[in-house]
Order: C-alpha cells, then sequence, then structure tokens
C-alpha cells in the first residue's frame, strides 16, 4: 500500500507597505498576499465618544446670519463665533452658499479619478513631500510605523491653482469649488478678527 504523500503549500508572499504604491491597485491585484502589519485601523468605537454623542453636540454656525445686512443680527453671529472658537475651537457651518450640486459633482469625479488606471495615476506620483500635485497612499512611504489604509490625491491650489488634467471636468469643478472654499473662509476669519477687535486692512485675492 503506498504511503500518503503530503504536499505542503508555499507560503505567500510577503509585502513591506513601502512596496505598496496603491491601496486599490494592491487590492484589485491581491492574489492573497497578506496585508502588511503596518496597516491599522479602528474596529470599535471609543465607549465614551459614543456615550457622549460629541457629533451632536459640536456648534454650528449658521454662516448666513454672519453674512447679514442687519448690524444686530450680524453682530450676534460674531460674538457667538467668538464664544465657540473661544470654548470648542472648531464647528460645523450652514447655509454657506456652495451648492450642494457643485459638491456632489466634485465627490463624483474624485472617483473618476480614483478609479483611473494606475499607470494614468502613477504619472502624479512623488515622494517629494513639497509638490504642486500628489498621488500616493503613504506620506513617506519608507520611513512611517504606521501606514493609512488609503489613496490620496494632494493638490495645491493657491497662490497658483495646480490639478491634474484628467477625469475631464476635474479641475474645472475643484477650481470652483476652491473659489468659494475661499470666500467662505475670508468672511470666517473677518468675523474672528472682529470677536476680537481686530481690524482687517489687508486685501485677498483668489
Amino acid at each position: 500500500m503506498a504511503s500518503e504523500v503530503t504536499i505542503s503549500s508555499p507560503e505567500p508572499q510577503k509585502l513591506e507597505a513601502s512596496q505598496i504604491s496603491s491601496v486599490k491597485a494592491f487590492i484589485e491585484s491581491n492574489d492573497a498576499v497578506p496585508i502588511p502589519s503596518t496597516y491599522f485601523s479602528v474596529h470599535e468605537l471609543r465607549e465614551d465618544v459614543a456615550e457622549n454623542n460629541l457629533a451632536a453636540s459640536i456648534p454650528v454656525i449658521d454662516f448666513s446670519l454672519l453674512t447679514s445686512d442687519n448690524p444686530h443680527v450680524h453682530a450676534n453671529a460674531v460674538r457667538q463665533l467668538g464664544t465657540v472658537c473661544k470654548e470648542w475651537g472648531f464647528f460645523m457651518i450652514i447655509n454657506h452658499g456652495i451648492s450642494e450640486k457643485l459638491m456632489k459633482d466634485l465627490l463624483n469625479k474624485s472617483v473618476e479619478f480614483h478609479n483611473l488606471s494606475f499607470v494614468e495615476k502613477k504619472e502624479l506620483a512623488n515622494e517629494e513631500l513639497v509638490t504642486p500635485i500628489r498621488y500616493g497612499t503613504s506620506a513617506l512611504p519608507h520611513g512611517e510605523k504606521a501606514d493609512c489604509w488609503r489613496d490620496y490625491l494632494k493638490v495645491e491650489t493657491h497662490p497658483n491653482f495646480n490639478f491634474p488634467h484628467k477625469p475631464p471636468g476635474f479641475s474645472e469643478l475643484a477650481f470652483e469649488y476652491s473659489r468659494k472654499i475661499r470666500e467662505v473662509l475670508r468672511t470666517l476669519l473677518q468675523g474672528v478678527s472682529e470677536s476680537l477687535d481686530l481690524r482687517v486692512t489687508t486685501q485677498c485675492h483668489y
């Protein structure tokens, strides 16, 4: 009687996080290759955050009141903004005037960008931290002890507007969104300055 023969499977290939240029490409081409141990994730929500429901208590600033022509309404909004900055240091904004359609269209174009082939996106890869346009997955591929499970597109839009030319229409939407965001930011900074009795004398142009 022939003896049984046991065939052992080869150990799966192991990769370092620095060898992964794109999380999306790694997932799509993964042939049972283990995920490097330097990637991490949060599996459970912290109990103190869940129980206290902090998200529901984050202060909200009504931007339309801050830009109101009524001096009393404006003054009250400035005082509220100053109090929130002093006691919280952050807040949410409503009625900021940026259309829901513009934000959704920009998100959809972002999805289109990340669905481009890796070859197309790799043209924007750069290991330099300071660069106008940068696509990648790790900030320092060869120097991080913990890695984020993400791909990103980092761009500088001021004072010079830099943006990828793919997919079509992405750059135009991003320019319009950046312009409107800067308008909102400038108004918020003016409101904060007023709450501190500071006078804004400089002009900011996009």
